[in-house]
């Protein structure tokens, strides 16, 4: 999403335009607040909408495969012979290989019997640099090219006091 540019307003002169400029900025963001409640309202009144008439689909649609695989197998012979589909107008029927896969169980078990096997190339080693070090002690990684430690850098910030907004009535 593209940045939006901020207005180009005049700086405030006094405590009170200061205090007038924050109170606006209060104002503001409760009214986006509010915008942003009213969406997320609408948004879950059509999630739900689409979440019952998809499970209506997904039940017929679960139903109809079934019944077409009933179908293929009673009559697989006339229909698929020695290929693994059929063409159809509509579409196609068939039956796919699917891809082999490996289940572990007891990971931890698994690695060291890989190990004492000698199957070393069968156990991923990750190896990956520890920042939380490098924050801790970052005089000792000082030279070594490609590690940079930043310090925090300060930010202004404009907070004004504020009246949360209950999502229920900002729906309204």
């Amino acid at each position: 999403m593209p940045k939006t540019r901020a207005e180009k307003l005049p700086v405030p002169q006094s405590d009170t335009e200061l205090m007038h400029a924050v109170g606006e900025i209060g104002t503001i963001e409760r009214e986006d607040e509010i915008d942003k409640a009213q969406l997320d309202q609408q948004v879950a009144n059509l999630k739900a909408g689409y979440g019952e008439r998809s499970k209506a689909r997904k039940a017929r649609l679960g139903g109809l495969i079934k019944a077409c695989m009933t179908y293929v197998a009673a009559n697989a012979a006339r229909l698929l012979g020695k290929r693994r589909s059929h063409k159809l107008e509509t579409g196609t029927v068939g039956y796919r290989t699917g891809r082999r896969t490996v289940k572990i169980t007891g990971e931890p078990a698994v690695i060291a019997a890989l190990q004492e096997a000698g199957l070393d190339q069968f156990v991923r080693i990750k190896r990956e640099v520890n920042r939380d070090a490098i924050l801790s002690d970052p005089d000792a990684v000082e030279g070594i090219d490609g590690i940079e430690v930043t310090e925090p850098g300060e930010s202004f910030f404009v907070e004004p006091a504020t009246t949360r907004v209950d999502p229920a009535e900002a729906a309204q």
